[in-house]
């Protein structure tokens, strides 16, 4: 079983390194179980206190408030355009591409229920809607290595559709267009909320680091 990396605490909040293969919930192979192995008493909290998602594939900062209060208040600011937080990501990409930013404002549903993939619209409804903008860090042999920032509470494969729908999927990701899988390239890079800043490093293996 992996070691939990804490990355940030204080009286009401933790910051953990989330594992690329691992689930953020779940009772076997998740973030979820391994922080209870580890911190038994965050079992008492609703999703032992874990404030927000990431994909399986992806890696990078997790926030787990530590008390019930801390939970809904935490809860509360991530699912609001205005909660305060930021969320930057760093998404390896494949493109061939020269732009050096961008942003995007697409909408984001399911084709049907529990559908694996999402699809992207240029309309639909408020809660449907995502918001990106990304800057590029570098670019060498087909690869773009972007910092991308969430902009509003995000929604399931945002990132991940949105970027492909603009024809640079993230390398590894097969379900949206990847021609490779020897890596998934999306990594929750940092957290900013209040006064703090936490900084999640990308993995080793990336060819491209910031």
């Amino acid at each position: 079983m992996k070691s939990l990396n804490i990355l940030f605490e204080d009286s009401h909040c933790l910051v953990v390194e989330k594992f690329s293969g691992l689930h953020t919930l779940g009772p076997n192979e998740s973030m979820q179980s391994l922080l209870i192995s580890q911190i038994p008493a965050q079992g008492e909290l609703p999703d032992s206190g874990i404030c927000h998602r990431l994909d399986q594939l992806t890696s990078g900062a997790l926030f787990v408030a530590k008390s019930l209060t801390d939970f809904e208040v935490f809860r509360s600011r991530f699912s609001k355009d205005d909660g305060g937080f930021k969320k930057s990501y760093l998404a390896l990409v494949e493109t061939s591409s020269t732009e050096e930013s961008g942003e995007f404002d697409f909408y984001f549903r399911g084709r049907y229920k529990s559908s694996k993939k999402i699809s992207v619209y240029d309309s639909g409804k408020e809660v449907e809607r995502g918001r990106c903008r990304w800057s590029r860090r570098q670019l060498r042999d087909g690869l773009a290595l972007l910092e991308v920032e969430l902009l509003g509470p995000g929604r399931r494969h945002q990132i991940r559709a949105g970027l492909s729908y603009l024809k640079m999927p993230i390398a590894g990701d097969l379900l949206y267009g990847a021609k490779s899988a020897p890596f998934f390239g999306l990594h929750a890079w940092k957290l900013e909320w209040d006064q703090n800043s936490v900084i999640c490093p990308p993995p080793v293996p990336w060819p491209l680091q910031i």
